[in-house]
């Protein structure tokens, strides 16, 4: 965030982005961000995509996501809001997806692209929090 240009306020922001729980308070701190200091970079878009991620890893009790060379590896806690044996049913259904027990889905695109589209629909690989995001977006939610 080096458009912010005070290295304390720089801090605080980040902080504040950090432990936001819900989106609302990301909505709330990208308005006064914004309102104070300009229009957000694209750089700073993408940390406010991230620490969306992070609460919808939550919410789906996804402990960890990590991206090895091409393919992706989900890390699930014990607790979340997924529906297991619908995401079992996808694994066995859905080429370059699988388990790797005891805890962690493996999704390898078979495009190389993280999520299998690009992005803009152009020849450009989609980027990692593009992807993660179609990934989140498409695992199977358990009821409320």
């Amino acid at each position: 965030m080096s458009y912010v240009e005070d290295p304390l306020q720089r801090l605080m922001v980040a902080k504040r982005l950090a432990s936001a729980r819900d989106r609302a308070q990301l909505e709330a701190l990208r308005d006064e961000v914004r309102d104070r200091y300009g229009a957000l970079p694209r750089e700073v878009e993408e940390l406010f995509a991230y620490a969306e991620l992070r609460l919808d890893a939550e919410t789906l009790g996804i402990l960890a996501a990590d991206r090895v060379g091409r393919r992706f590896e989900l890390r699930f806690g014990t607790q979340g809001g997924l529906d297991l044996p619908a995401l079992v049913a996808r694994v066995q259904r859905e080429r370059g997806w699988s388990m790797k027990p005891p805890d962690r889905l493996v999704i390898e695109p078979a495009d190389g692209t993280g999520a299998g589209a690009r992005e803009g629909g152009g020849g450009a690989a989609v980027s990692p929090i593009v992807a993660l995001r179609a990934i989140f977006d498409s695992l199977p939610q358990a009821p409320a």
